[in-house]
Formats: C-alpha cells, sequence, structure tokens
C-alpha cells in the first residue's frame, strides 16, 4: 500500500481506527462534533486506536500532520475529479 501524500486525508466518522495493512505511519487526528482537534496521535502500521471520549471523527493525514489540539477544521466540501 501506498503512503498518504502530505494534502491528502481521509475523514472518517469514526471514534476510532486501526493500520492494518498500512504502508507506514499517519496521524490519526481526533475530533470533536464541531471539527476541533482534542488529540494527535501517530499510528504505526499494524495499530489499533481504541475510542475516546468526545471523539466523533477521525481525521487520518501523514505523519506530521502539524495540526494541534484545538485547532479546529472547516466543513469544506470537495467532489470526485
Amino acid at each position: 500500500m501506498r503512503r498518504l501524500d502530505p494534502t491528502e486525508g481521509l475523514l472518517l466518522r469514526a471514534r476510532s481506527v486501526h493500520t492494518v495493512g498500512m504502508g507506514g505511519p499517519i496521524d490519526a487526528v481526533l475530533l470533536d462534533p464541531q471539527l476541533r482537534v482534542i488529540d494527535v496521535i501517530t499510528l504505526r502500521p499494524g495499530r489499533v486506536l481504541l475510542p475516546r471520549r468526545g471523539v466523533r471523527f477521525v481525521l487520518e493525514t501523514a505523519e506530521g500532520s502539524g495540526l494541534r489540539p484545538g485547532d479546529r477544521l472547516s466543513r469544506a466540501r470537495s467532489r470526485p475529479g
């Protein structure tokens, strides 16, 4: 599997994620319902992140995303090419 590009991410409506089968480490950015960053956890391949209180979304990004607790994301939508 290929690694995520620094400009890519996958927003999941989830409270936990896993990295089984991933090609490299990711940052799991834990978000509350208002898309505020609660925490950023770097996960190596083959790991599982258990559910955390207050998390409603997880943004999977390349390791070193630069996002920090307290940051807020916007709800901009994109359409597939």
